[in-house]
């Protein structure tokens, strides 16, 4: 049950997430890519490193702030697609991403399991006698977990002309 009860908890505590856009004001967004690792997620490119072999509009960037938890961590790259796909872009570019140590989550229980067995016999009243004997187990169950956060920023961009590539989908 206590695992079940930590397992719920950094559910919980670890679903905080933000995803962010601004947009790009100024002149010269216009930009010609070298080429570099994509992947695609939900019909928009995510590049991890490198630019678009292409000419593409930077339109503005995603900052996106997160833990380390598990679900956190399964959903960026849905959250990034979504904040592209919303304001309009075709592509993120991964610009940025920090890394920063919060602390330490540390979780005990502990199990006790006690068994008593008593008995007693008596004969008229000159004898009697009694005994009692007892079982025990005890288990201690501990973990820590290092908690960080990370803060990643992306550019935001519009294809101007296509890549040329052949992309997988990233699941």
């Amino acid at each position: 049950m206590p695992l079940l009860i930590l397992l719920c908890s950094i559910f919980v505590v670890g679903c905080v997430s933000s995803t962010q856009f601004q947009a790009y004001q100024g002149g010269n967004n216009v930009f010609k890519g070298e080429g570099g690792t994509v992947i695609k997620e939900e019909g928009i490119d995510i590049w991890t490193s490198g630019t678009p072999p292409c000419e593409y509009k930077v339109i503005g960037v995603v900052n996106d702030t997160r833990n380390s938890s598990l679900v956190a961590g399964w959903t960026i790259k849905g959250d990034i697609a979504e904040a592209v796909r919303k304001n309009g872009g075709d592509a993120a570019i991964l610009t940025d991403m920090k890394e920063h140590y919060v602390g330490t989550m540390y979780n005990s229980s502990t199990y006790v399991n006690t068994t008593t067995d008593t008995t007693a016999n008596a004969i008229g009243n000159l004898f009697a006698s009694a005994s009692s004997t007892g079982y025990g187990s005890a288990n201690t169950y501990a973990s820590s977990t290092p908690m960080y956060n990370y803060a990643s920023r992306f550019t935001v961009v519009k294809y101007i002309t296509s890549p040329g590539i052949q992309i997988q989908n990233s699941r």
